[in-house]
Parts: structure tokens; C-alpha cells; sequence
């Protein structure tokens, strides 16, 4: 298998200030993956706005606004080899503003590193519930998303041990504190605990990034670099049909509309006829980049630009999705999932709120309910049916139930293709359900 085709996209997730940013950034540049004079001038640019400590996070921060304002407000993606294994790094934002860019990157990724900070009350503050008039912690909403929508390779990174003077039992504290919420929302992560590796960093110091830091004498599990090392090569799905998912597309002078994504699965070459999801018009593949390389053909898990040319151009925006014109995406407003509520108020039919699909977020309605899998055991005696039908769900119910959009939204079965058939429900800005689709209806 070729480094190309092995690349493995990794979302970095967690609270916002739990310091992301600074972390990945000088992990890279620590790997080599960023140019010393680059480096030099984000160091400057950091300091010409009175935040010399953010010249790591300015390796990811790519808008002149999130350096000014020193927070992520959109997905970066930054690549970077290790031992000639290519990887691309997601970094999503913290703030719970941009929770929607956050669903987005990681519905594409293949493995995530949860970052949390021992700084004193930090953790506790980004797992907070929160409630109707405030919100919810960003690790809490990051990690149960991760866990739903299907991701196994974890990497959970206990940040600012600096902070604590290198600490162990803060850090034993806060690895009890996170364990003890993954099994509060019955995360599918409790299962593999004894997999996912808990790294005592500094972000700011570089400790633990590629060598044991003799801070931290206590610590004997792998550094970052190696747990990323450990990270499973994503699973071939080029046998399958072409869905490649578009992050972004950008006008270039002289040369058009280019469109850059994820192959989910399947190929896509030059000259092949596509059709542009939740649309059906249609355009020809008139050019393929890798970086920079022009390329002729590209497979599944590659991330590439790409340049069309026909009527579906004007559909090329983030969260669309491409098929060829004969292996057209299923884009239908109606769709049957398995899924597990976590509202704290009753899930009733006609009840509205915000699916997220991959990058797409559209209005659904709560249709109806028609199967109840697994009953939460506070509710068994409360009235929940009319004519012999279920009209509402309960908190930590699983229940398959059929969606109505108010837009088509582009989604395949879960069992065909696993990243485009994981859903999220939010209300007023909480995630109240996580879901598998399990038919696309007509």
C-alpha cells in the first residue's frame, strides 16, 4: 500500500482553551513538519499582537481573524508524514459556537485525539451538562459525538501537566474524571479503555511529544508520537461507489472553482462524469490534485483538490457529496434511524430539531416512531401511547424512528457506508440524539 493511499485523518477535539492549537502545532514542528523561517514568522506575527504564546496554534490557525481573536473558528487541516506514513491533522474549534464545523470534521476522520487540560477546574468545566439557559461543556459534547459517530482509534491527551507541576495525581484525577462521564453516557469507548492511552504533555513545553519527559519520571506509556504511530490504517473501501465528501472549494485566477475533500470510498478519475449531491446536475472531472501534484486518478482515503467543469459546479460547497452519474447519492428528505436519545425533555412527534449529516445541518421533524429497541426503566410506567403508537421517546431511550427534513440531505445506510450513515441531533444548541441510518425512504 503506497503512503498515499494509507493516509489517515485524525480530528483533534475537546474544550475550547484546552489549548488544541498549541499543542498540535508544536508537536509538528517538533516532527519537522513545519519550516524553521515559517515558524519564525508566526513567532513574530504572535508578537506583534501582544500573544507570543500562541505561536504554536498559529501552525493551524490559519485566518487572520482566529489569530487576532486566538481561538479556532473553522476546521484546519495540516498533513504531516512519520516514518514515511502520511496523516492529516483535523483541528477542529473548541467553542461551542462552531460545534457545527467541529461534526463536521470528525465525521470524515479515522481516529481523534481528545485533548483535556489539568489546569485547575478546567476538565470539570468542559464536561459541565449545562442546562437550558447554559451550555454544555465542549469535551462533553466533542466526546460524545466522536464515540457515536463510530470513531475506535483514541488518543486522549491530558494537556497543561505544566500547570500543575507535572502532577501525577492530577493526572490520575483527571483520567478518573473522564472515564467516569464515558460511562455516565454509555459510551461505546468503555469497551476499549484498556486501548485508548492517556499522555500526561505539556503543549506549551513539548513534554511527552516525542521522547518520555524526565518531568514526568512516573510516566511509562507510549509519547504522542508513538500512540499516533499505533494509530489503525484506515480500512480500503475502493471496491465501494465514489462518495467524495467536499470540505471546501476556493476560486483560483485562471483556473476556476477548485473543490477540495475526502474520498470515502470508492475512485474517481480524470473525464469521469459526477453528479454534485443533495443536487442532480451534473460535470466532468477535468483535473485532480494531490497537494500540489497533479494526479489522474485518486482512491478511497485520499483527500485531493479537484477541478470540474459542467452545470453541478455551482453546487460545490461544503458538506456536498459526489457520486459518478451512474452511482448517484442517495439525497431523499425522509430517512429511518436507530437512535440513542439524550434530551432531557420527552422526544415528542412533531418535535423539530437541527440533523447534522457530515458537513450538511438542515431542520428535521420528528415523523414517527416505529420501533422502541430498549426502554429506559424510570419511564415504564408513564403514558406514552395513542391507538396502540409510541409519540415520544425518553432520555437514554434507543428507539428506530423516521426523520422528515426540510431539505433532502445526503446520507447512505450505515451498513454500506459507515461515515455517511452516522447522524446528530441538536436543539438549542445540545446534542439530544446520536444516530445510524438504517433505510433511505422515498
Amino acid at each position: 500500500m503506497s503512503n498515499k493511499e494509507s493516509l489517515t485523518s485524525i480530528a483533534v477535539i475537546g474544550h475550547v482553551d484546552h489549548g488544541k492549537s498549541t499543542l498540535m502545532g508544536h508537536f509538528l514542528f517538533q516532527i519537522g513538519a513545519v519550516d524553521p523561517r515559517v515558524m519564525k514568522k508566526h513567532e513574530a506575527d504572535a508578537e506583534s499582537l501582544g500573544m507570543s504564546s500562541w505561536k504554536w496554534a498559529y501552525v493551524l490557525d490559519a485566518f487572520q481573524e482566529e489569530k487576532e481573536k486566538g481561538k479556532t473558528m473553522d476546521i484546519a487541516f495540516r498533513r504531516f508524514e512519520i516514518d514515511g506514513r502520511e496523516f492529516v491533522l483535523i483541528d477542529n474549534p473548541g467553542h461551542r459556537d462552531f460545534t457545527k464545523h467541529t461534526i463536521a470534521g470528525l465525521s470524515t476522520a479515522d481516529a481523534c485525539i481528545l485533548v483535556i487540560s489539568a489546569g485547575k477546574g478546567e476538565i470539570e468545566a468542559g464536561l459541565e451538562p449545562g442546562d437550558e439557559l447554559t451550555p454544555s461543556g465542549q469535551t462533553l459534547e466533542h466526546t460524545l459525538i466522536a464515540s457515536v459517530l463510530g470513531i475506535k482509534d483514541v488518543i486522549v491527551v491530558v494537556n497543561k501537566m505544566d500547570s500543575t507541576k507535572y502532577s501525577e495525581v492530577r493526572f490520575n484525577e483527571c483520567k478518573e474524571i473522564l472515564v467516569d462521564f464515558l460511562k455516565k453516557i454509555q459510551s461505546p469507548w468503555i469497551k476499549m479503555m484498556d486501548k485508548i492511552p492517556f499522555i500526561p504533555i505539556s503543549g506549551m513545553e513539548g513534554e511527552n511529544f516525542l521522547t518520555l519527559s524526565e518531568k514526568m519520571p512516573w510516566y511509562k506509556g507510549p509519547t504522542l508520537k508513538e500512540a499516533i504511530e499505533k494509530i489503525s490504517v484506515p480500512e480500503d473501501l475502493s471496491d465501494k461507489e465514489l462518495r467524495l465528501v467536499v470540505y471546501d472549494a476556493y476560486q483560483e485566477p485562471g483556473i476556476g472553482l477548485i473543490g477540495y475533500g475526502r474520498i470515502i470510498s470508492g475512485k474517481i478519475k480524470v473525464n469521469d462524469r459526477v453528479v454534485v449531491a443533495p443536487g442532480i446536475r451534473k460535470a466532468t472531472v477535468k483535473t485532480l490534485w494531490d497537494e500540489e501534484e497533479e494526479i489522474s486518478s485518486a482512491s478511497s482515503g485520499m483527500d485531493i483538490n479537484f477541478l470540474l467543469k459542467g452545470e453541478a459546479e455551482e453546487d460545490l460547497l461544503r458538506g456536498a457529496v459526489i457520486g459518478l452519474d451512474n452511482q448517484i447519492p442517495s439525497s431523499k428528505p425522509r430517512i429511518k434511524v436507530r437512535l440513542l436519545y439524550l434530551g432531557a425533555q420527552p422526544f415528542v412527534l412533531g418535535n423539530i430539531s437541527i440533523l447534522h449529516a457530515g458537513s450538511n445541518n438542515v431542520e428535521a421533524e420528528l415523523e414517527s416512531i416505529e420501533k422502541i429497541h430498549l426502554q429506559n426503566s424510570k419511564y415504564k410506567n408513564t403514558p406514552r401511547d395513542i391507538d396502540g403508537k409510541s409519540i415520544m421517546i425518553f432520555n437514554e431511550e434507543v428507539a428506530s424512528v423516521i426523520l422528515l427534513t426540510k431539505n433532502p440531505i445526503v446520507a447512505e445506510k450505515q451498513s454500506d457506508i459507515p461515515k455517511l450513515g452516522r447522524v446528530i441531533l441538536r436543539k438549542k444548541g445540545r446534542v439530544i440524539a446520536a444516530a445510524v441510518v438504517e433505510d433511505i425512504l422515498d
